[in-house]
């Protein structure tokens, strides 16, 4: 028999019998071998230790890395497998990407990514491209969703006029929708977030339902993981990281300059700096990543890089 110890710490066992075929398994293409130790002795053959160098290949992404926070949206629930649900989740997606606050991960579509692992671990494709094998990303967050209730109800009144044997009949609707929503810490499952929303209205206004509970969500979660906040003064203008999708024109901010961090003198937890309300701004032009704000209350020197925006 025979061992063998591959480089980068891969360890492989290799057996082989007299006049037998050697069966080679290796975590990575094998470049070659040196002989650092060999014992034979009688029938029973030799006992042979290599040292195996192995070929790695690592995919470099074609994007930078940036230093975002990473969520996946799931819904749970009895209503998690309807439409209803799965256009909520979608449009959270639409809405937290086009905020340009977090990476989002894609956790709908799993089968159609294992049968592209299956297809990149066969033997159709090279060595390059197999290494994009295990590059998947594990969320820091997860954005739970339960949408509870989502209902359109139909009342249908019937009329009659005993004198002129006429009848008439109205036709009206109304519009019950609620849900939950958790913002989960991926590592710790410490529930960072938690809070619902309900909607009633006369009508069939199920939309304006599912938008009034999208803003809100996706609102209260960049708020507590990543509130807007100040990248540059210039020119008499304050500019902010919010961009098109997140911020209005005309949309009023409050600026709050930070000052000494806070931390629970019982648990240790960090609870935020305090802060100051210095101005408020109005948004004038709106870019791709960035919005422009003129100061409307306030002194534009106390307004410093850094500064929450609400």
């Amino acid at each position: 028999s025979a061992s063998a110890q591959a480089e980068m710490s891969s360890k492989t066992t290799v057996e082989a019998g007299v006049g037998s075929t050697n069966d080679v398994r290796a975590q990575g293409k094998v470049k070659g071998y040196s002989v650092t130790k060999q014992e034979c002795g009688g029938s029973k053959g030799c006992m042979v230790e290599l040292s195996v160098t192995i070929e790695k290949f690592e995919y470099q992404a074609k994007t930078p890395e940036l230093d975002r926070d990473s969520i996946a949206i799931v819904t749970t629930g009895k209503l998690r497998r309807t439409a209803l649900s799965a256009d909520m989740r979608q449009s959270v997606t639409d809405k937290l990407v086009k905020s340009g606050r977090f990476t989002v991960l894609d956790r709908s579509n799993d089968a159609a990514f294992e049968k592209e692992n299956d297809f990149l671990a066969s033997d159709n494709v090279s060595d390059q491209q197999r290494a994009r094998l295990g590059q998947a990303a594990g969320a820091d967050f997860l954005l739970i969703i339960d949408l509870t209730q989502a209902s359109v109800a139909t009342r249908v009144q019937e009329n009659n006029v005993e004198l002129t044997g006429e009848s008439t009949r109205e036709v009206s609707q109304s519009t019950r929708a609620s849900v939950r929503y958790t913002l989960v810490e991926a590592a710790t499952r410490a529930v960072k977030w938690s809070d619902s929303a309900s909607f009633a209205s006369g009508g069939n206004k199920i939309s304006a339902a599912m938008e009034q509970f999208q803003a809100k969500m996706v609102g209260d979660i960049i708020e507590i993981v990543n509130p807007a906040k100040v990248v540059a003064v210039q020119n008499g203008r304050v500019i902010i990281n919010r961009g098109m999708g997140s911020v209005a024109e005309g949309q009023v901010y409050d600026i709050y300059a930070t000052g000494e961090e806070l931390v629970d003198p019982d648990t240790g937890e960090k609870l935020g700096a305090t802060e100051e309300k210095v101005a408020t701004i109005k948004i004038g032009e709106i870019k791709a990543k960035v919005a422009y704000r003129a100061v409307t209350t306030g002194q534009l020197e106390s307004i410093t890089k850094g500064a929450i925006a609400r």
